[in-house]
């Protein structure tokens, strides 16, 4: 019986822990997958935006009033939002408990799908999501310093895609004699936001939230005066154009005749590299080691860092080597990245002092990977709550490495010499 009543009893303990522990676990899950959000007029550089092109809107700073880590919230719909009916002006916060992958549209359910009803299954809502990661997303404030470092570059490399096909398309630039080069410099962050803003509503929205070009800016203080700028001062009006420029590069862009983008797979959280297995080999041309071939492919058009290490056969670090191209000539000046490309074959070049049993190319890099997601309150009234859209883009490393072995030595033909 005391062995019974123990079995029992440790049944029981076992029990209420586990009970416990699913309900901690509840609690927790809970806490993280919810948001309380809210917005405000004013930004972190002291203005507000509105767009005047039909009828003055407010372009709200969405905010997550839990943390202060400046995370990236944009609104799918222009309207009602935050409980009221329109957006004119601030109504208060809400909690935001409901949460999909927008790459995924067809787990929005229903009850959900309403404010995206307009463009759902149709070519535009793979517009908006290539705007979506195309868009700049500021490293947050708790950020490491390569994750600021990364998000540079990414900040970089969308403001050089503005500028190339602003010169593409020299409309979007009228008498660009009259500007310094790189007019997309001007921009600040918050007006990255603010057009990245009016991008999405000019696919997500047919009403007076849809700007169809040149969308006209009004900036205000904290006085909340808000004024156009100044079209006849230098700076404003190189500014204009710069914004005029990304608002036609993210809206224009994906109208071209022939664009695609599939982005369930082009989003997918991989490496935009790839070695490819080519067996390399070590040979020695006079002073100088050939170690080769090589390939990187380029999965993904995305942002992302590379280098290159090359250690020898005592695991030492190999500091004179020259990148080659396919026909075994150097490429001055080239960095790995120059090297990557899709079945682009390249060879390097070492001291013949090099310890060769094994050479091994060692690749270490980052990237920002880019994460969707469509948040709602619980049961939406479409009238009064604004569903919105976050995007984040995380830093996540590259590495990888392939070994080259020294080609063996050819044995003398013993057999030949007995012939002759």
């Amino acid at each position: 019986m005391k062995l019974k009543r123990g079995i029992l009893l440790t049944i029981l303990i076992l029990a209420v822990v586990s009970i416990l522990g699913t309900s901690n676990s509840v609690q927790a899950a809970t806490a993280v997958s919810s948001k309380t959000l809210n917005i405000k007029a004013v930004r972190s550089s002291g203005y507000g935006y509105k767009v005047v092109n039909n009828g003055a809107k407010y372009i709200w700073k969405i905010y997550n009033t839990r943390n202060d880590i400046n995370e990236t919230f944009y609104c799918i719909k222009g309207g009602p939002g935050f409980g009221g009916e329109s957006m004119d002006s601030a109504i208060g916060e809400a909690e935001y408990t409901e949460v999909f992958d927008m790459r995924k549209p067809s787990t929005i359910t229903t009850t959900y799908r309403t404010p995206i009803s307009l463009i759902y299954g149709t070519k535009d809502y793979e517009r908006l999501m290539w705007v979506l990661d195309q868009c700049y997303i500021p490293a947050k404030n708790n950020a490491s310093t390569e994750d600021r470092k990364v998000a540079e570059e990414s900040k970089k490399a969308l403001l050089d895609a503005v500028e190339a096909y602003a010169k593409k398309y020299p409309q979007v630039y009228p008498n660009t004699s009259d500007f310094n080069d790189r007019l997309v410099d001007n921009l600040t962050n918050d007006d990255i936001d603010s057009i990245q803003q009016l991008a999405v509503w000019y696919y997500t929205n047919d009403d007076a939230y849809h700007v169809e070009n040149n969308p006209t800016i009004q900036l205000g203080y904290q006085d909340n005066s808000y004024s156009s700028l100044n079209p006849s001062d230098d700076e404003d009006n190189a500014r204009i154009h710069a914004m005029d420029a990304l608002f036609a590069y993210l809206t224009q862009t994906p109208k071209a005749a022939g664009f695609s983008y599939d982005y369930e797979t082009d989003g997918e959280t991989s490496s935009p590299v790839e070695i490819k297995q080519t067996n390399p080999i070590v040979v020695t041309e006079g002073n100088r080691h050939i170690v080769g071939p090589y390939t990187i492919n380029q999965l993904r058009n995305i942002t992302y860092t590379l280098n290159a290490t090359f250690t020898d056969g005592n695991g030492t670090t190999i500091t004179d080597v020259k990148f080659l191209n396919s026909s075994k000539v150097e490429v001055s000046g080239a960095t790995i990245k120059d090297m990557v490309g899709n079945n682009k074959v390249f060879y390097i070049s070492i001291p013949s002092t090099t310890n060769a049993t094994n050479i091994r190319m060692s690749i270490t890099g980052n990237y920002f990977d880019t994460t969707i997601n469509y948040w709602s309150v619980a049961n939406p009234d479409p009238r009064r709550d604004q569903p919105v859209v976050q995007v984040e883009k995380g830093n996540k490393p590259i590495t990888g490495h392939i070994d080259a072995q020294k080609e063996p030595d050819k044995e003398f033909d013993l057999a030949l010499r007995k012939f002759i």
